[in-house]
């Protein structure tokens, strides 16, 4: 904050001197966008760099950094169709300009299907990232941004640990990349230590960062079941931000694991107030009557009704949720008896993400019952299982103390996007194939490693500087 109050103050120097210069009247209006992020969304600082980014756009209509920075102000306040605007039309005037590469990837991915067909939009977005790495392999938001997209639209943990390393190694303290490289490592129990060490870094340097205070507690709760911690790191993180949605339907996840039914209904409750169209959310409140479920209560089969009617919602809000598809196929199984069905939604969760730990554990468990199915019946199951698979499946069983020990455990409720992650720690020695053992990062490393090889860009002219002006 206070370094770029000191550069304003030369800013306001050099424009005392040639109002029309372009070049500091773009750095001014950006170094006002970054005291915004920093204030989280002050208006004035948001109409200050409005207005000095418009007036450089009207003195050079082709300015890359002006177009790029009122692209990236329509990107934070939600105008998808303004924001799409300002960068094609800084991408025409300046095709390698990283930052616009980044932040337009950026937009394709949460927003494209606002602007084009879903498929249509992720596609575009990778090859805009794979541009801006390409073009700049040291520029870490770009490394640290296709990272997020390479895990969260494309689920190649492989690929995303090489970017989130590559971006750690530019920049050692980077918050983000030693969180989310974090959370790769927790994905099917491959290195939890390591997970909680880089942790333990990232919020050493920000003890307030927000992501970093979630992975820990998904990590206390997941994989440690040190429920005390991770309910403190939640109520930490709702302190700093109440109305952070992936703490709300964590902490509901962590209280139905603790069978606090009074506490999940007041937390989905709020979360609802903030989300009532959000997957997570919604996935949780069918956890919610889920839980009363196959009890002598009356009423048992207008909740479970309820239940499946509340995950078919979430499907419709999000038709690959993960959790969602484990819970729906949980649902037809014990709801209607159905074992075709529910097999075919955990295979599709498994096929959408096949490290994810609530679907791998919840297709092993749907093996299991169909084999007991089968034996019951006198006939042979279709799904078998291997002996380790078996014996993974008798485990969860047994610690499944929720729901009288009928459903996988977290399949039920949702955590950031992903549906609540099973404890998968006792998953680690029982995979036969291990990852070969990832060695520093160094320049180009993602792609001659993992990645096919790209030309540069066509539309790049000869000698065009790389990041162009404002980066």
């Amino acid at each position: 904050d206070g370094v770029l109050r000191d550069a304003q103050g030369y800013y306001e120097v050099a424009l005392e001197i040639d109002p029309a210069h372009v070049p500091t009247l773009v750095r001014y209006g950006m170094s006002c966008e970054a005291l915004d992020e920093i204030a989280s969304g002050a208006t004035m600082t948001q109409a200050a760099s409005y207005r000095y980014l418009s007036r450089a756009l009207a003195l050079d209509p082709v300015s890359v950094g002006a177009l790029s920075g009122i692209g990236y102000l329509h990107q934070r306040t939600g105008n998808v169709t303004g924001a799409h605007h300002y960068y094609t039309r800084a991408l025409a005037a300046a095709p390698s300009h990283v930052d616009t590469l980044s932040n337009y990837a950026a937009l394709l991915y949460d927003s494209g299907i606002k602007l084009m067909d879903g498929k249509e939009a992720l596609d575009e977005a990778e090859d805009l990232y794979e541009r801006a790495v390409l073009l700049a392999p040291s520029h870490v938001r770009s490394l640290y941004n296709f990272g997020l997209f390479q895990e969260g639209a494309r689920h190649d943990t492989d690929k995303a640990e090489l970017l989130y390393r590559t971006a750690l190694a530019r920049s050692p303290t980077h918050t983000g990349a030693l969180t989310q490289l974090a959370h790769v490592l927790m994905e099917g129990g491959r290195d939890v230590v390591g997970a909680q060490d880089l942790l333990e870094q990232a919020l050493s340097i920000d003890p307030n960062y927000i992501d970093g205070l979630c992975q820990q507690a998904h990590l206390f709760h997941l994989h440690q079941n040190n429920l005390f911690d991770a309910e403190r790191n939640y109520i930490k993180v709702l302190q700093l931000s109440p109305e952070y949605l992936p703490a709300l339907n964590s902490m509901a996840a962590l209280h139905l694991a603790q069978g606090d039914q009074e506490a999940v209904s007041r937390v989905v409750k709020r979360a609802l107030e903030l989300a009532p169209n959000d997957a997570d959310t919604v996935l949780n409140s069918a956890a919610l009557m889920w839980d009363t479920e196959f009890s002598s209560k009356k009423g048992e089969q207008r909740n479970a009704s309820m239940a499946g009617d509340l995950v078919a919602r979430a499907l419709e809000l999000d038709p690959s949720h993960v959790g969602a598809l484990c819970f729906q196929g949980m649902w037809h199984l014990q709801a209607n008896g159905d074992y075709e069905k529910g097999m075919s939604y955990m295979e599709q969760a498994l096929r959408l993400d096949p490290v994810n730990d609530v679907a791998r554990n919840s297709h092993i468990w749907m093996k299991d019952e169909c084999q007991k199915e089968a034996y019951r019946q006198g006939t042979q199951s279709p799904y078998k299982g291997t002996q380790k698979d078996r014996l993974l499946a008798e485990r969860k069983m047994q610690d499944m103390g929720q729901g009288g020990g009928e459903t996988p455990s977290g399949s039920r409720a949702s955590s950031n996007g992903e549906g609540a992650r099973v404890d998968a720690e006792s998953m680690g020695g029982l995979e036969e194939e291990s990852l070969e053992e990832i060695e520093g990062p160094r320049r180009g490393q993602y792609y001659e490693t993992v990645g096919d090889m790209h030309k540069l860009p066509d539309d790049i002219p000869a000698g065009t500087q790389v990041g162009g002006e404002g980066t």
